[in-house]
């Protein structure tokens, strides 16, 4: 079943960052991996699961205008990853 493209305005899109240092974006307690775009301009992101577990779910955003596209996704929310995400990043550097 495909979803419908309403273009739904955000107020602030929340981005992180993979293992890797590339951008996520964070999307309705899912994550989408940078898959194609112009920076400012239409970029296209993949679920993090597009190949582990063969997720065809897609977001396409334009400035704040998120754009849901493909199929909904076939696993749980990342809701765990990405509070371990928002934890690390509050956490101060230790010195040792």
């Amino acid at each position: 079943m495909f979803l419908t493209n309403v273009w739904v305005l955000s107020k602030a899109l929340e981005f992180v960052t993979n293992n890797k240092g590339r951008p996520q974006l964070v999307y309705r307690n899912f994550l989408y991996n940078l898959d194609n775009g112009v920076p400012g301009g239409r970029q296209s992101w993949v679920c993090r699961d597009y190949r582990r577990l063969f997720c065809r779910a897609r977001v396409i955003t334009r400035g704040h205008h998120v754009d849901v596209r493909g199929t909904p996704h076939n696993h749980n929310s990342h809701a765990h990853i990405i509070y371990m995400k928002r934890l690390e990043s509050c956490v101060a550097p230790s010195f040792v």
